[in-house]
């Protein structure tokens, strides 16, 4: 049975209920699309937004989405001219042709004008309308910019006649249709802009702005974000095995940038890991400080005092957060002091710098305090110890007792451990479990050796910055002068240099002291001042490569001294403990290599001090050690992990070997510091200094036949070579000098005198092996 037929009135009342209801689905979408184009910042746009490329959303937009950026611009313009002109269209047409239309909602508002016509009629009339649109389109785009009619083939005179000025019903159909009317109506003429006039609405551009101060308004330029990305990226791959490499890329990085920019960017970057409320493995802070220490000796104290600058800036302003939340306190403080710490152990910064957080510390005891303090001692105990025994026995001093360190009230037991543990640290008694670990020491000695690999090369920095708190709190009102050209305003510190340098002579102000001064200086009962951190002697210390406050010190007591026995009651005066004694040693053989022409000043000094046991066996590892550093292998021990404060060229090292061979004969030293060399098999300049030193030890003696001793005799040359060669019977090391002898005697290269007292020593020799 065939279904039953529909009436045609049926079928065209249900096609106009889908067409509405399509209609207004398309309708709604568009609405939410232009509503969420306008929250995305899309709307109208000409090319996908930097914020999506960022995200990687470009792809969303299609390919063609940047490419079709007039067409869309032109199609837009076009739509809005086509809709002004169809509302006229549509209400000249039902004003004069069809009845008022029933009112609808504003969804429906774009089928006004279609409601007196069939279903099929008005889809019809629909695509014949957008077939005029696009047959029109060519014809828009030339004439668009002169109005919306124009546009259309239609001029202004039959616009204003028809459709708007004498089109009476066009008002009552308006007050009709309502809402929709006023949506109908056409859009505004076009004002040409009077470009002789000054814009007083729209978008009015504002003030110019240079390039220089519009970056100032924008804070951070590009250019500077992309150098920090940089160089975060290379803290991020940091290790010790890759170090230096990225220390040469950081380098290039300050090649190609202005040092400034290059300085705020890598400290910003290091701070972002350092200054971290989390807590960090102290390895991760022996890894970045090294690193730190590593750009300071190849930038300068350019860098290093702007890092400790914004190093302390953050420790005040966290430690201040911190007193206040004391139950919940982060650890960017702890992390920082730790940091502080390792810096000082790497040598960019003093102990002062130390013992002055030290001190800050103890003015006001807390658990904060206490864990801060307990902290320092951990990671950089036993250098402070050893830098400047003197302060710590201040600190345990000012400490007393555990009742009055807190005003005689009940103090915590962290307290009294902290108070128990720098007492401990005084008396060189540190526990085990207070000092840092095992893991943790090793990688500061393997640290240590890494960054003393780097004094083979040419450094902007070669000691420690001797700032404190101080220092660095009244830097805007007395200035920097731990940089080089920075202004300093100090009226006490001059007035004292100025009376100091008032009571210098004239000799000691141009040269450094000789032998030809040999009387006994006048003394005063005061004890010996010493010149301030920017005086010309600390600063030849400095170059010398004499790092350690306690050498510096040394050099300036002997150094400025002005003769023989000044020197020595200048060095007494010092109250050295044991081991800072020993460091004579090393200051004595610098000197003695670094002046030129060769001072034997320097070697008398020490012929006075050698009294001393300690002194004595210093010398001896002194050499040692010089010998370490031109590649010998004795006693299968390592290469020192101490910074080289020696040079290694062929002058220095025969200003070496008269020192040394001076106190040989003197017998300050013996013959026996020679035994751990191999002489067939030594390296080159170690051969250049053991000939040296035998030279020495030949004119040495050779000069002993002219001078008296304490007794008024004369004692000649064999006698001396005799007593020198002693302490060789019965050791390997006749057969070495015997071969030395005979090398020497062939090459041909002594003096006369030096020759007769070569074959001298080697007859001695051999009548010993006989």
């Amino acid at each position: 049975m065939a279904p039953p037929k529909r009436k045609y009135g049926e079928a065209s009342e249900s096609s106009g209920r889908s067409n509405k209801l399509l209609k207004q689905q398309i309708a709604d979408d568009d609405a939410t699309i232009r509503a969420l184009e306008k929250k995305l910042g899309i709307k109208n746009r000409k090319s996908v937004p930097k914020s999506f490329k960022d995200d990687g959303l470009e792809d969303l937009f299609g390919a063609d989405f940047d490419a079709s950026e007039e067409e869309t611009e032109e199609q837009s313009k076009q739509k809005a001219e086509y809709d002004a002109w169809l509302a006229a269209k549509r209400a000249k047409a039902s004003g004069g042709k069809a009845p008022a239309p029933e009112p609808v909602s504003e969804d429906e508002g774009e089928e006004d004008g279609f409601e007196g016509f069939s279903d099929e009629e008005g889809l019809e009339g629909e695509e014949e309308d957008e077939g005029d649109f696009d047959e029109d389109e060519d014809e828009d785009e030339d004439k668009h910019e002169d109005g919306g009619e124009e546009g259309l083939g239609m001029d202004d005179d039959e616009l204003d006649s028809n459709d708007f000025d004498e089109d009476g019903d066009d008002s009552d159909h308006d007050d009709e249709d309502g809402e929709d009317a006023s949506d109908n109506e056409p859009a505004a003429p076009k004002v040409r802009e009077n470009p002789y006039v000054a814009p007083t609405e729209g978008r009015v551009v504002g003030k110019y702005i240079p390039p220089s101060l519009r970056k100032a308004a924008l804070g951070i330029s590009e250019t500077t974000m992309r150098l920090q990305r940089q160089l975060q990226g290379y803290l991020n791959r940091l290790s010790e095995s890759n170090m230096l490499g990225i220390l040469k890329d950081v380098e290039k990085i300050y090649a190609d940038h202005a040092r400034g920019d290059a300085n705020n960017a890598l400290i910003e970057a290091l701070m972002m890991q350092v200054c971290n409320p989390a807590t960090l493995p102290d390895t991760f802070y022996v890894l970045t400080a090294g690193f730190a220490a590593a750009v300071y000796k190849v930038v300068g104290e350019s860098f290093g005092s702007q890092l400790v600058t914004k190093v302390i800036e953050l420790f005040q302003k966290e430690y201040e957060v911190a007193k206040n939340t004391e139950g919940q306190a982060s650890k960017a403080t702890s992390n920082l002091l730790t940091f502080m710490s390792e810096l000082y152990v790497f040598q960019v910064v003093g102990c002062n710098m130390i013992f002055d957080f030290i001190r800050l510390l103890l003015d006001n005891i807390t658990e904060l305090s206490t864990e801060l303090i307990l902290r320092i001692v951990r990671m950089a105990g036993k250098y402070i110890r050893k830098d400047d025994p003197q302060a710590l026995k201040d600190i345990v001093s000012a400490l007393g007792s555990p009742a009055a360190a807190n005003d005689n009230k009940e103090i915590s037991v962290r307290t009294k451990f902290m108070i128990e543990t720098i007492t401990d640290l005084k008396n060189n008694k540190l526990k085990a479990g207070v000092q840092e670990s095992a893991v943790v020491a090793d990688h500061v000695s393997r640290m240590r050796r890494l960054l003393g690999s780097m004094n083979s090369r040419r450094l902007a920095a070669n000691g420690p910055m001797r700032i404190g708190l101080r220092d660095i709190a009244l830097a805007d009102t007395k200035g920097k002068w731990w940089l080089t050209g920075a202004s300093f305003a100090d009226p006490r510190k001059a007035a004292a240099a100025a009376e100091a340098s008032a009571t210098l002579s004239a000799a000691k102000k141009s040269t450094l002291p000789t032998l030809e001064d040999d009387g006994y200086a006048s003394t005063d009962s005061e004890d010996y001042e010493f010149w301030l951190p920017e005086n010309k002697l600390r600063q030849l210390a400095i170059e010398h490569g004499l790092k350690k406050d306690v050498q510096q010190t040394i050099m300036i007591a002997i150094a400025g001294a002005a003769n023989l026995n000044d020197a020595v009651v200048h060095f007494r005066k010092l109250n050295l403990n044991k081991t800072h004694r020993c460091e004579v040693a090393l200051v004595l053989m610098t000197c003695a290599s670094s002046e030129h022409p060769y001072n034997p000043f320097y070697a008398a000094v020490a012929k006075k001090l050698s009294s001393d046991g300690r002194i004595r066996y210093a010398f001896k590892s002194q050499l040692l050690s010089v010998f370490r550093r031109l590649g010998e292998s004795l006693f299968d021990e390592e290469e020192e992990e101490d910074d080289d404060t020696l040079g290694l060229d062929d002058t220095r090292l025969e200003s070496i070997g008269k020192f040394v061979g001076t106190l040989i004969v003197d017998g300050s030293m013996s013959i026996q510091c020679l035994k751990a060399i191999d002489f067939p098999t030594m390296q080159k300049k170690s051969g250049v200094l053991v000939r040296q030193i035998l030279k020495s030890v030949f004119t040495e003696a050779h000069k002993a036949g002219k001078v008296k001793d304490h007794h008024g005799n004369r004692r000649g040359p064999e006698e001396t070579l005799r007593k020198v060669l002693k302490d060789t019977e019965g050791t390997g090391l006749v057969a070495g000098l015997q071969f030395l002898f005979a090398k020497m005697l062939k090459a041909g290269d002594l003096k006369k005198s030096e020759k007769e007292t070569c074959k001298l020593a080697r007859s001695l020799l051999e009548q010993q092996n006989m």
